[in-house]
């Protein structure tokens, strides 16, 4: 069984397992009272005025407490931060999309000014663009069957407490920044669409690639025009350059010896021609 446990923990890629593994560790020492709700929360004033940097941290590995709801919450973000993280290429990739989804909630998190458990936020961001780039895939909700690009919406449905907090509220506007499912649908579409839709439309790079790649040396690019497909025609070359070709190695031909009759010549002289 503990053998079990070990190979399906390490079957997870490094980034979402070190990331479960660290809101677990956090949820554990809330738990235990090392670490209390109120230091898990972020908030402008106690970051960037107090100097509770740690908040940065903390806001992110918390989702809840030790609990059956941690399991559930656990579970989704594991199966979608693994599929998002092995769509990358390289690990550095996944880990510059994660800073740039936590740099964004941090900025809207600061611009509002209140307490934010901005672990969910993300959990519901990372949802959405699992979403939106596995769109026909069949999940089974008890006896419902949807597509999996609806998932984020039946989501907040399921909030019916958040439609009667919102109507029966003056700050409507408030009450949607603090649903951390409308949030991250509107947040993560704002990646999805610099990262899939904008380079489509306008032919060109995703704008939200690394930095470091915004610095490389120009490389050359051909567009497939009416799909939107930027292709590196360095790394096609690179991969045809890559490939040693042998040469052609011509048959070696035996000389004849002139003195040395064949079968023609001995036939010739015994037939007198």
């Amino acid at each position: 069984m503990d053998r079990i446990l070990q190979e399906w923990i390490m079957d997870v890629p490094p980034v979402t397992r070190y990331y479960a593994i660290g809101i677990v560790t956090v949820s554990a020492l809330q738990f235990t009272g090392y670490v209390s709700k109120t230091d898990c929360y972020y908030s402008y004033d106690k970051v960037f005025n107090n100097f509770e940097i740690w908040r940065l941290i903390t806001s992110f590995f918390y989702l809840d407490n030790l609990s059956w709801r941690l399991c559930l919450k656990l579970y989704d973000l594991l199966n979608h931060s693994k599929s998002l993280e092995l769509s990358y290429f390289k690990t550095i990739d996944y880990i510059w999309m994660l800073f740039l989804l936590c740099l964004t909630l941090i900025i809207s998190a600061s611009y509002f000014n209140d307490g934010f458990i901005l672990g969910e936020y993300l959990n519901s961001m990372l949802l959405y663009i699992w979403s939106r780039k596995n769109p026909n895939l069949e999940m089974r909700l008890y006896i419902i069957t949807i597509k999996s690009r609806y998932l984020p919406f039946l989501e907040l449905v399921f909030q019916g407490s958040f439609f009667t907090s919102v109507f029966n509220s003056n700050d409507i506007w408030r009450k949607i920044i603090q649903n951390h499912s409308i949030m991250g649908i509107l947040l993560g579409h704002l990646f999805v669409f610099l990262e899939d839709m904008y380079p489509k439309l306008h032919c060109s790079l995703p704008l939200t690639r690394p930095i470091w790649e915004w610095f490389d040396t120009p490389k050359t690019y051909e567009v497939i025009q009416g799909e939107g497909e930027v292709i590196d025609m360095d790394d096609t070359l690179d991969i045809e350059t890559d490939v040693e070709l042998e040469p052609e190695v011509e048959p070696e031909v035996e000389p004849v010896d002139p003195y040395i009759p064949n079968e023609d010549t001995l036939l010739n002289q015994r037939t007198g021609f």
